[in-house]
């Protein structure tokens, strides 16, 4: 639904339609500003080597306080701090009973790094070597 609403916006700013006007006022949003979950959290960080960990435990992040005291953990322990991630995404949390271990994102955006991108061969070569690895007939 998303890319057919960019490509009609798209069109509509060629000149090639015309679109009524939006029915309801788009969402303006704020900038995240840091919550501090972590400092008012009941929980902290468990900082025990990993072999005295009881059962591990990865659960959804689902919105509201969970994502907020997502971003939190990762603004204050992953050495670029927090960013929003891009396009269609999924976060999960590693917990040890109630200890927090550690937070997972990832965003289905990462298919689309330009080519040239530092630290990347580009996302063609990507995939050619990962649908290579996954069937029996040659990537093209």
């Amino acid at each position: 639904i998303m890319s057919a609403r960019v490509a009609l916006l798209r069109m509509e700013r060629e000149g090639l339609i015309t679109l009524p006007p939006p029915r309801i006022e788009p969402v303006k949003r704020t900038p995240w500003v840091i919550q501090n979950r972590l400092e008012t959290s009941p929980c902290r960080v468990d900082s025990r080597p990993a072999g005295e960990w009881s059962d591990l435990v990865l659960r959804p992040v689902s919105k509201g306080i969970e994502s907020e005291f997502w971003n939190d953990f990762v603004h204050q322990y992953h050495y670029l701090g927090h960013k929003t991630l891009p396009g269609a995404q999924i976060r999960y949390m590693a917990w040890s009973g109630e200890k927090p271990l550690a937070c997972l994102g990832f965003s289905a955006s990462a298919w689309k790094i330009a080519p040239g991108t530092p630290g990347s061969a580009g996302p063609e070569n990507y995939r050619r070597k990962i649908s290579s690895l996954s069937s029996t007939t040659p990537a093209s």
